[in-house]
């Protein structure tokens, strides 16, 4: 089971999954799977398990009827830049 905090400001949640070896996220071709969006839950299992040798990474965002946050920031010199995004879970 995954549990998180929703967001300040947040009203639902989405999660998204890949597996570690196509990290980092919105990679283009990378395996990753929008598990939830627009839920108000703040936990989710996941059914399926990696293959072995393998692990899968997860990431929350918050939404609301304003728009939906970015999966975290890529960093420049140790600064938050540009947003994380995915085509997968837009």
């Amino acid at each position: 089971m995954i549990r998180w905090n929703i967001a300040a400001g947040a009203t639902a949640s989405a999660v998204l999954r890949g597996h570690v070896s196509e990290l980092p996220v919105g990679r283009a071709g990378a395996d990753e799977r929008c598990l939830v969006t627009n839920s108000g839950a703040d936990t989710i299992t996941d059914p399926e398990l990696p293959a072995s040798g393998d692990a899968f990474w997860y990431l929350v965002r918050g939404e609301n009827v304003l728009g939906n946050g970015p999966y975290g920031f890529e960093g420049l010199h140790g600064v938050p830049a540009a947003p994380r995004l995915s085509a997968t879970c837009p």
